[in-house]
């Protein structure tokens, strides 16, 4: 196992870990046994005094749609509600925008690089001063120096933001699932809470083809410890069957053992349904749902009432920017459904005088999405493609969308300055598309001054 000894060791690490983030190769067979080797791993290190705490309340947000805006909505008002305390709130998300860090914060910062590559190495060297053949009953091919070397990329962020809120005595902690939710890394968490945002046919492949058995992965993050289940419309308690309710709390064979949270114990998680009849701005939606949730749980945790304060947009949602004479842009709607949410959102954008910079990831389908694109008219159409990005030929895009003006761009050597004339640019489509914007935003703004 590599012996880390400088600041860059993680990045080192963190590049040569698997990436189906990034790859978009996705295997249920992979994730399940990935997650049983890191709950063992987790089970470990959390029983160990640097991480040994436990926590007010952890939260788990899961959906198809609008997990970060809940997420960084909750995560404000619980700050909010402990302003003057110190590593009050942890919050972890993803993807990232431009750095890694920003998916691990305090108090509603960034994790520093030092402070994560420090945890590393103290990760590092407790288990690498393990015994030979110490490994809590595993088989010796399963030893924790070799799940920790093999954690894939979001295992192992997801693992280190969790000790990181460990070791700093976080009292709220909440985590965005990164897919699914049955199999996904941040299970780890074992939350109280658990908080779904929307159901829509996404990474199919994967999670199922119908809303229903969507849901069921989804809501697969429960566990032993969960006793409350926030839910966004009524109608998906149809699906709640006890049946259901009892299999996805008896999931998992390696629990963590730890005391109750100040929550109500009861034998199957109560079920709440969010009473308001959801925004058709995504924005206004995830915060008013957030207030809800907090508004519910405020009280077992002693926390003043927020209701008027304002909730700050999360980053990369519906981020505006003016330079070079342009209106800017970006959003981190990735599916046909997210994007309808943010274009219905726009509708005071003059369409007409817009270009679209959109990226399809590899593993979606296109034509929803530019059959989407087709109703609103737009002057033009970049589609920027690269690794993990679909490919897609010109004729086609001008054929599903009626859009003349089309043309495509590698992401690695894009650059836009000659390439729109339109007074509004509207990215949207993948989280990748975020340091185009930011460059290109940034440099319009520097020739100006």
């Amino acid at each position: 196992m590599t012996s880390p000894d400088r600041a860059s060791d993680l990045i080192t690490e963190l590049d040569r870990r698997a990436n189906p983030e990034r790859s978009r190769r996705f295997s249920a067979a992979q994730f399940e046994v990935g997650l049983q080797r890191l709950e063992s791993l987790t089970a470990f290190l959390v029983s160990q005094p640097p991480f040994l705490y436990r926590p007010a309340l952890r939260i788990s947000v899961v959906g198809t749609n609008g997990k970060g805006t809940v997420a960084f909505a909750l995560e404000s008002l619980f700050r909010e509600a402990m302003r003057g305390w110190a590593s009050v709130t942890g919050l972890y998300t993803s993807p990232h925008l431009i750095d890694f860090t920003e998916r691990i914060r305090i108090d509603g910062m960034p994790a520093s690089i030092l402070e994560l590559d420090s945890l590393f190495r103290e990760v590092n060297d407790l288990i690498a001063s393990l015994p030979d053949g110490l490994s809590d009953g595993l088989s010796s091919d399963r030893l924790y120096k070799e799940i920790f070397d093999s954690l894939t990329y979001f295992e192992l962020l997801t693992l280190l933001g969790l000790l990181l809120f460990q070791s700093k005595r976080t009292p709220v902690q909440i985590y965005e699932a990164g897919l699914g939710g049955r199999l996904d890394a941040t299970r780890i968490a074992r939350a109280d809470v658990v908080v779904l945002t929307s159901i829509g046919l996404d990474h199919t492949a994967l999670l199922g083809h119908m809303r229903r058995r969507i849901f069921e992965e989804k809501v697969g993050i429960l566990s032993e410890n969960t006793q409350l289940l926030f839910l966004p419309e009524p109608r998906y308690e149809r699906w709640l069957a006890q049946e259901l309710l009892l299999k996805l709390r008896s999931h998992s064979q390696r629990a963590e053992h730890r005391p109750q949270s100040s929550l109500h114990t009861q034998e199957r998680p109560q079920i709440l349904v969010n009473p308001r009849l959801a925004d058709p701005d995504y924005l206004i939606a995830g915060a008013d749902y957030a207030r809800f949730i907090y508004g519910t749980l405020r009280a077992s945790l002693a926390l003043p009432d927020l209701n008027a304060f304002e909730i700050p947009s999360p980053p990369g949602r519906r981020e505006r920017r003016q330079a070079f004479g342009k209106t800017w842009i970006f959003d981190n709607a990735h599916n046909a459904p997210a994007m309808f949410m943010l274009l219905k959102g726009l509708e005071g954008l003059p369409f007409a005088q817009t270009a679209v910079v959109l990226a399809l990831s590899a593993d979606r389908r296109p034509a929803p999405i530019l059959r989407l694109i087709a109703r609103y008219r737009f002057a033009h159409l970049i589609v920027v493609t690269g690794h993990g990005l679909q490919d897609v030929e010109i004729e086609d895009v001008r054929r599903w969308t009626g859009i003349d003006r089309v043309s495509t761009m590698p992401l690695e050597s894009a650059q836009l300055a000659d390439r729109i004339s339109e007074p509004f640019v509207l990215f949207m489509g993948s989280h990748r598309l975020y340091d185009l914007f930011d460059r290109e935003t940034r440099l319009r703004s520097d020739e100006q001054r």
